[in-house]
């Protein structure tokens, strides 16, 4: 009954609309400014390296040769396969010091989404975006979303990856009150409203052993599960999920 509840179904648990559309929805509990939270380099993995090689794999099959990729809210990490040397990365994130130290960045921006949603980007230049582990962090997703559409050129994809772990103070209050496939059709639906972008194409894979290597191999078996949404513009979505 748990892997049923948690592992699946729920897309139509909720009113979708009405709560993704609430200003509660979008508080969180630390509703500083971001810039102070993000001041601190934080060079650490917040997933564990199964849940990256996977994510990785996804982001592999992506992508064409030598696409250029814009790493959305990206850190001293940037979650593409090392084995695709060819793709030109750029980065955008809130610590210019853990940007500065990503080998996979050809340039970065440090840049608050949550102070203002529009990409320091002009015109179409990216082939794919990808947002790892933080499209549970903006304030006004949905801005964002439309601005990402603004920045891809034709068919671009933008790609949102994500797993269970966060920094809860951080996270918008929705994020903690769905489970995993409400969460995907939350991002679905963001998709779709901005009518920006085409259909939605999601994949799951959880219930992989955890590395032994893990800092919590001791206390939890199972990896850290990854979730993903993506879509690519200039094919309006039939309809809103919501």
């Amino acid at each position: 009954m748990q892997d049923w509840l948690f592992g699946g179904l729920g897309l139509q648990a909720y009113p979708l609309r009405e709560l993704f559309d609430s200003d509660a929805a979008r508080t969180r509990q630390d509703g500083a400014n971001d810039a102070v939270f993000y001041s601190q380099p934080r060079m650490v993995q917040h997933i564990d390296a199964w849940a990256r090689g996977t994510m990785s794999d996804w982001y592999a099959a992506a992508f064409a040769q030598r696409d250029q990729v814009l790493d959305l809210m990206s850190s001293w990490v940037t979650h593409l396969p090392l084995a695709r040397d060819d793709l030109r990365v750029d980065g955008l994130g809130m610590n210019e010091y853990e940007l500065s130290r990503n080998p996979r960045l050809r340039n970065y921006f440090v840049h608050d989404l949550n102070n203002g949603p529009d990409l320091p980007v002009a015109g179409a230049t990216y082939d794919g975006v990808v947002c790892s582990v933080s499209v549970e962090y903006l304030a006004d997703p949905l801005a964002v979303f439309a601005s990402v559409a603004a920045v891809l050129r034709a068919r671009g994809s933008f790609a949102n990856a994500f797993s269970n772990r966060c920094f809860p103070t951080k996270a918008i209050a929705l994020w903690g009150q769905l489970q995993p496939f409400e969460r995907m059709a939350f991002v679905a639906n963001l998709y779709a409203t901005t009518g920006a972008y085409g259909p939605c194409f999601m994949r799951s894979m959880s219930g992989a052993p955890r590395p032994p290597e893990d800092d919590y191999a001791a206390q939890l078996p199972d990896a850290d599960p990854v979730y993903l949404v993506t879509a690519n513009t200039n094919a309006p979505c039939p309809q809103s999920l919501a």
